[in-house]
């Protein structure tokens, strides 16, 4: 990816983003820490050795466990935020 389409797609992901109520760097570090956990997941039933693997992984269940406990762990981190930051007010 050459870097016009880099700040494309960063300009595209940035304006659908705007909807969610989440400062804009909350949003983007989540956006792209979903997409490499994700990434990660497809690499490993993509790989040469997924047959083996997927003897005793299931990948769709496993990604879609990993992506609810990284939103939750991100949920919890916000609420603290903004827990303290009402405690400051």
């Amino acid at each position: 990816m050459d870097i016009d389409q880099l700040q494309r797609t960063t300009r595209r992901i940035r304006k659908r983003l705007q909807s969610v109520d989440l400062p804009e760097s909350d949003a983007m570090e989540m956006q792209s820490t979903i997409q490499a956990l994700i990434t990660g997941w497809s690499g490993f039933a993509r790989a040469p050795y997924s047959r083996a693997l997927a003897k005793t992984l299931d990948f769709d269940k496993l990604a879609m466990r990993s992506l609810d406990a990284l939103i939750e762990g991100k949920a919890s981190e916000l609420a603290l935020r903004s827990a303290r930051r009402k405690r400051k007010s």
